[in-house]
């Protein structure tokens, strides 16, 4: 039961925006990614079930690895959809570390959210590493080929204006 709730989160995440944008998928710039993968995972109330529910299993052995099953085909389709959603080079060390990191980051920050009533914090703390990555990724590519699209429209929560 644990195992097929745990799924089902999981099928949520794929099944939203800009994952659901497969096989072709739309082309997002970092910070508008971020945006949207904010709001799709992070942000929403199912994420703390997949944290609880990953503290349970790691009490339970069987539910462990059944969790991890789920979690090794969401995490090859998601990092394999971000790099053609980012137009990343699988080679880019550079440009995945920082892919990586905002993960990280986001995981966090949304632990620190679920503990927290200090929702500015939690913008702010987004917002500062938004800038930062931006500012790593311009550096990478030089000044002519900023990675940020601050001119997309965007919809509350974060993601972009969808048609």
């Amino acid at each position: 039961m644990f195992a097929a709730a745990f799924q089902h989160i999981i099928d949520r995440y794929r099944e939203g925006y800009p994952f659901n944008t497969a096989p072709a998928f739309d082309r997002l710039e970092f910070d508008v990614f971020a945006d949207a993968l904010w709001s799709l995972i992070y942000e929403d109330k199912w994420y703390r079930a997949t944290v609880e529910l990953s503290m349970l299993a790691a009490r339970d052995n069987n539910l462990g690895r059944k969790l991890q099953d789920v979690l090794r085909d969401w995490i090859e389709f998601r990092d394999s959809a971000a790099m053609a959603i980012l137009g990343i080079d699988p080679s880019d060390r550079d440009a995945i570390d920082i892919f990586q990191m905002t993960l990280s980051l986001m995981r966090g920050t949304a632990v620190l959210g679920m503990m927290s009533e200090d929702h500015p914090a939690v913008q702010r703390h987004l917002k500062t590493w938004k800038q930062m990555s931006l500012d790593a990724l311009s550096e990478q590519s030089g000044p002519h080929e900023r990675r940020s699209s601050a001119a997309l429209p965007s919809v509350p929560g974060g993601g972009p204006a969808r048609g």
